[in-house]
């Protein structure tokens, strides 16, 4: 089978599994929403930077450089699986005494045993890092995407269950750690991989430079990225940090989910091109102008009609979520761009500049968020979308830089697209100006109808080269099955 066929059908599969995985995680989120309290979101958003950290440190940057690696053997395999175990065991007990700290900084003392519960996902996430590798540097993202659907199944029954008879923050724990668990069970069934206990420095020694700058990257990434959680919790309150978190997680599910589908699909498969500028070039600029195309139309749609559905939805506890919503909307808008750029520096090796820039970028967020925090949370939100904009430039810049796809390239790939999302609110703002239900689902069903049907409209009209692009991977797809 030949790479575009690979990609097109690991693409697919992917979208299977991760939009399968969002339909689950989406009643998850409904039914917890209606059951727990914004506090409670708030208490386990306040681990997020600890665990988000302790995940970087865990791969290492160990799992990207093997996908990246040409010439391999077993060896590399059980050496980084030694590596994973060791990191894990260490950062639970690490993590473990720094509990009851962690607790007096949030001034919150229900977060020594949350912690100790929430950090045991390291011990068993390390036993499953070299299983999932493997079945990526396959492409077998059929058994990836079986197994992350059984995971996410067998522990949203698990949390929803608990949570219906003890209605307590236990039950967000339980659903978390128990996906780890069942992934990490999954994993080791297809993975078809048998464990040898050998460890070779010299092998490690392979993947170091290049994992080491994934780690350094992926660590202060993290640290400044989670700043916003941390400091939330700090200086306003869990509940407010449950409602920003909720808002949040509502705000990726489309944006970074098909993002993720895409850059997991198509590192490894750009990573073959990696010495073919021209053709790494013509593949990057389909896979950001396809996926710009879906994010775009789904996060206006959702931003016009926020408050609706959050009424629809959610409960009134939550209202103030669907605020903060409308305006992570913009944020979620922007990452596709900003993360597949990334990627080129991935594949053409760009370590150093890669450092380099996150640096750069997360010493310009910090700013930010120090500027505006002081504004409360309008101006921390606000913020956020000023330095998605930065960061969209310098990601854009030096990326295409690599590839002579210039600032102005990637702008003009975009625009029309840009162009539909533009028609399709405008057309939607106008109609329902004209009629509002007094139901609620029935206003949020025509702006639905009234805004996909007007983009894709303008984009028939237009003829659009994407439109071609999703035939022909739909046509590849069927052919093949």
């Amino acid at each position: 089978m030949s790479l575009k066929e690979n990609t097109i059908y690991g693409v697919l599969w992917s979208s299977f599994e991760k939009f399968g995985t969002l339909s689950i995680q989406f009643i998850y989120m409904i039914v917890m929403a209606r059951l727990l309290s914004p506090s409670d979101f708030g208490i386990v958003g306040m681990l997020t930077i600890f665990i988000s950290v302790g995940q970087v440190i865990l791969d290492s940057g160990f799992g990207q450089a093997l996908i990246r690696l040409q010439k391999y053997d077993d060896l590399h395999f059980s050496s980084i699986f030694i590596i994973n175990v060791i990191m894990g065991v260490l950062l639970y007990g690490i993590l473990f005494y720094m509990a009851p700290y962690i607790s007096l900084f949030y001034r919150e003392p229900s977060l020594t045993l949350i912690s100790r519960i929430s950090f045991l996902i390291f011990p068993i996430n390390s036993l499953s890092i070299v299983q999932y590798t493997l079945l990526v540097k396959k492409m077998d993202f059929k058994s990836i995407s079986k197994i992350s659907l059984f995971s996410i199944i067998l522990s949203t029954i698990s949390g929803i269950t608990y949570g219906y008879f003890y209605p307590n923050i236990f039950a967000l724990l339980i659903q978390n750690v128990s996906f780890y668990f069942y992934r990490l069970l999954l994993l080791w069934y297809y993975g078809n991989w048998k464990l040898s206990c050998r460890i070779s420095w010299s092998k490690l020694q392979d993947l170091m430079p290049f994992s080491f700058t994934l780690l350094a990257t992926g660590f202060i990434s993290t640290v400044v990225g989670e700043l916003y959680s941390l400091s939330i919790g700090k200086f306003f309150s869990s509940s407010v940090l449950g409602l920003y978190s909720q808002a949040e997680r509502f705000s990726k599910i489309p944006s970074f989910s098909i993002t993720d589908v895409v850059q997991r699909v198509t590192y490894p498969a750009l990573s073959v091109l990696q010495d073919d500028d021209q053709k790494l070039k013509h593949s990057y600029r389909m896979v950001i102008m396809c996926t710009f195309f879906i994010v775009l139309p789904v996060m206006l749609f959702l931003f016009i009609s926020a408050g609706e559905i959050f009424e629809l939805l959610f409960t009134e506890k939550w209202e103030q979520a669907g605020t903060y919503f409308k305006y992570l909307c913009f944020v979620a808008i922007m990452y596709p761009v900003n993360s597949i750029n990334l990627n080129i520096l991935k594949v053409k090796g760009r370590n150093k500049l890669i450092l380099s820039l996150e640096i750069i970028r997360k010493l310009i967020m910090v700013i930010i968020l120090v500027l505006s925090i002081g504004f409360g949370m309008e101006g921390v939100l606000i913020g956020q979308i000023v330095f998605s904009f930065i960061q969209l430039f310098f990601n854009c810049y030096f990326s295409g830089r690599q590839i002579s796809y210039n600032l102005r390239s990637q702008f003009l790939d975009i625009s029309p697209i840009l162009f539909l999302g533009a028609g399709a609110i405008l057309v939607t703002w106008y109609i329902s100006s004209i009629y509002n239900s007094p139901y609620v689902f029935i206003n949020i069903f025509l702006k639905f109808i009234c805004f996909f049907c007007t983009y894709l409209f303008l984009a028939k009209f237009l003829n659009l080269s994407v439109l071609t692009i999703f035939k022909g991977v739909l046509f590849s797809f069927f052919k093949r099955r």
